[in-house]
This record gives C-alpha cells, sequence and structure tokens, in this order.
C-alpha cells in the first residue's frame, strides 16, 4: 500500500475507535480547530444552530484576513450526481462565479470524477475559462443517461448476462466522454485535480489505490519520478468503472498510446472501493500542495442517501444492500476522520457536508426512468432553493442553511492565488 493509504487508514482506525468509545478529537483545549457546517441527514447531527453561526463567522474573518486553501470533493453515486452537480448549479447562480474559480483543489469519486472534471476543463488551452457550468453537467446526466446505462442484452437479458459479465458496456459512457472532452490531457485542467481508481494489476506496483493528480504531469513533480499524462476521457472512465456495473478500463498513458514508451499493464476500476468519499484524500493531498495555507476550507458534496432498514442474511441476503451500507458507513466515518486531522495539522479546518436525504426506491445507482430524474432534481432543488425562505436558526442540520450560510461567504471573498499557499519554489 501507499504511504497515503497507510495514514489514512491510521486516521480512519483511530478516529473509528473514538467514536465508539465516544472520545472527543480534534479540538484541543488550546483552541478550536474543527468548524463543521453539516447538512448530512445519514449522521447523528449534534450542532447548534450557535455553533453554526460560529463556524460561518470564523470562516468569514479566516477569508478575509488569512490564506485559506479551498477543496470541492464530490462522492461516487451514478445517476444520482445529479445532486451535487445542483447543489453547484445553486452556488455558481448566486455567486456569479464558475466553480472552478473559487476552489484550489477539486476531487471526485466515480459521478463525483465526472463532475470536477467537466467543471476544471478549459474552453481554451492554457485558459482559466471553464468550458462547463454546473448547469450543463445536470444536462449531461438528463441527456445522456441512456447511453451511459445501456443494458447489455436489454431489458429481458439482462439479469441472466450479468452473471458473466458486466451490467452495463463502457462503449456508452467512452462515447459521451469522447464527445464532451475529445482529447484533453490531464494536465490541462484549470484547478489541481484528485481523481480516485484502483489498479487490479497493483502487484506491479507499490499499491493497488491510484490517485489521478494533475502534479503528476508536472516535469518537475515531487509527487511523481517520471511525468505522465493521461486523456481525461479515460481517467474518467477509470474512476467510473464501478464493479459489476462497468467493465475495468485498461488503461495507457498518452505517451504508451504513442508508442513512446512500452505499455504497462492497468486494469482499473472505480476508486468507491476505497474511497467513494474522495475528503480525506483531498484534505491530505491539500496538506502537500499547499503548506503555506493558514486553513483549510472543504465542501463536500453526497450523492444522496437512503436508510433502508434490513435484516440480511447470505449472499443474496446481503447483495442488494452491501453497496449503501459501505458507501454511507464509510462517508460517516470520514467526518470524524477530518475533524481529527484538524487536531493533528495543528490549522484549523472547516469542514461543509451536504447530504440529501432519498427515498428507498429512488435511491438506486442507475435508474434512469423519467420519473427518478424528475424525483432527483426536484428534490436537489427543493433542498437547494429553501435558502431564502430559511435561516441558520431555523434547522441548523438543513441544507438550506448551510447554502445560506456559506453562499454569501463565497460571493464576497475571491479564492487567494495558488502561489501562495502552494510549496515556495527553490
Amino acid at each position: 500500500m501507499s504511504k497515503k493509504i497507510y495514514l489514512i487508514l491510521g486516521v480512519f482506525i483511530f478516529s473509528a475507535v473514538s467514536v465508539a468509545m465516544d472520545v472527543p478529537v480534534g479540538n484541543s483545549d488550546s483552541g478550536k480547530m474543527f468548524f463543521e457546517m453539516n447538512a448530512d441527514q445519514a449522521f447523528y447531527n449534534r450542532q447548534t444552530a450557535e455553533d453554526l453561526q460560529l463556524s460561518f463567522e470564523t470562516l468569514s474573518r479566516d477569508m478575509a484576513d488569512n490564506k485559506v486553501a479551498r477543496l470541492l470533493t464530490c462522492d461516487g453515486g451514478g445517476i444520482r450526481g445529479i445532486v451535487p452537480a445542483q447543489f453547484l448549479a445553486e452556488i455558481e447562480k448566486y455567486t456569479a462565479k464558475s466553480t472552478s474559480s473559487m476552489f484550489h483543489l477539486m476531487s471526485g469519486t466515480s459521478t463525483g470524477g465526472i463532475i470536477v472534471g467537466g467543471l476544471s476543463a478549459p474552453e481554451r488551452i492554457g485558459g482559466t475559462t471553464p468550458m462547463y457550468a454546473a448547469t450543463d453537467l445536470v444536462d449531461l446526466y438528463l441527456e445522456h443517461a441512456a447511453t451511459i446505462f445501456d443494458k447489455r442484452g436489454g431489458v429481458i437479458f439482462n439479469p441472466i448476462v450479468r452473471l458473466f459479465s458486466s451490467k452495463y458496456s463502457h462503449k456508452g459512457i467512452s462515447r459521451v466522454l469522447m464527445d464532451k472532452f475529445g482529447d484533453m490531457r490531464l494536465s490541462e485542467s484549470i484547478n489541481d485535480l484528485l481523481l480516485t481508481s484502483y489498479n487490479l494489476s497493483y502487484p506491479q506496483y507499490e499499491s493497488g489505490d491510484f490517485f489521478f493528480k494533475t502534479h503528476m504531469t508536472e516535469n518537475n513533480s515531487r509527487f511523481q519520478k517520471t511525468p505522465i499524462d493521461f486523456h481525461m476521457r479515460d481517467v474518467l472512465c477509470c474512476t467510473t468503472a464501478a464493479p459489476t456495473f462497468f467493465p475495468p478500463f485498461r488503461l495507457k498513458t498518452i505517451d504508451e498510446k504513442n508508442g513512446n514508451v512500452p505499455p504497462v499493464e492497468r486494469k482499473m476500476i472505480d476508486g468507491g472501493v476505497y474511497a467513494n468519499d474522495p475528503t480525506l484524500c483531498s484534505l491530505i493531498e491539500a496538506v502537500e500542495l499547499y503548506p503555506r495555507a493558514d486553513s483549510y476550507f472543504i465542501l463536500s458534496l453526497g450523492t444522496g442517501y437512503s436508510f433502508n432498514p434490513c435484516d440480511p442474511s447470505g449472499l443474496l441476503g446481503w447483495a442488494p444492500h452491501i453497496t449503501d451500507v459501505l458507501m454511507n458507513s464509510a462517508s460517516i466515518n470520514v467526518r470524524h476522520a477530518v475533524k481529527e486531522m484538524s487536531g493533528i495539522y495543528k490549522k484549523k479546518v472547516y469542514y461543509a457536508r451536504l447530504q440529501l436525504n432519498l427515498s428507498v426506491e429512488h435511491a438506486e445507482m442507475d435508474d434512469i426512468s423519467e420519473g427518478n430524474l424528475k424525483y432527483l432534481i426536484e428534490s436537489a432543488n427543493h433542498a437547494a432553493g429553501s435558502v431564502a425562505a430559511e435561516s441558520t436558526e431555523a434547522d441548523s442540520g438543513s441544507i438550506g442553511a448551510v447554502l445560506g450560510g456559506l453562499m454569501p461567504i463565497l460571493r464576497k471573498y475571491n479564492k487567494v492565488d495558488r502561489s501562495q499557499i502552494a510549496k515556495a519554489a527553490n
């Protein structure tokens, strides 16, 4: 395993034990280091309206006076990526700013990778104007869902085909990504990016976890001995190759495609197998990238959560529930791990988490029916659009309350230049 994964696992174990023993983590007696703005209904929320208001006020002062590194993270969740895309559309509308202009590092897993990759795609090479707005990403899901989720064997024979193959072919999603990203390279992204994947051919490498990072493309990168670059469309095929849904993607670097270096076997799958919520990975990366930052602000976007009481046993009993159980439990523990990291780094961490509660019948990651798409859009709109009608005192755990406090701050303060927080040049 890589050092980063060992660190992640170590923090996870420590935080999990702390939660089980109800031990406070992250905030020492010397001062508050962790400020939470939590609208995650999957987590039992102890934050009060006073706590929430304190977080907003402290963040606002920090944005005005100090160097704050800004992180955006988006979970995996298939077609439910409509939800975070809609939240970002609301933020862009209110602030009159592009998402790429508000954040330094953007991280995503699976469908979250498509979102952050799309929002960081430049209109022209070397430019800082993004090709896509958040509303364009919402449209991508609505217009191309049937192409992406095109069942092998059709509706009738797909259940039989799934016994021996993935539910969907990679051809549909590859076609959509080629259309949207063309020959764009990872190195051409406007923002620093971190996208998660897992290499099934990992015995040949240091570890199976595979982080696509813009810094792996740099000639003088301290993160990569030999600079390598990938087509963005291939990166996104890797991070979205969810087991049983899509086949593993055989990845080649651009140099390998051009015949400049011998090809290496890489069979890549969805990074959700270890980091469906990439927030902790993102914070660790940000500490390496931006050591001169005074504090870190994280906006973490989920793709929806559904509580479905179950009492499974055996393979068939667990099959319908295991994915949601793993995704939800891991995301809850990420919050505790991030809180612990604020104490380790001795720098303030502002953690804003938006997670929508979905009804059980609308929780499937590949339900592209007209009724479900309409439900996801309306649910996200209702939660995000309720900002004007809510105040932080009304419901300290609501998405409207958190967005209502955050958006004026994001509109008022521009992010600091990356050069002010990155490692000083030698």
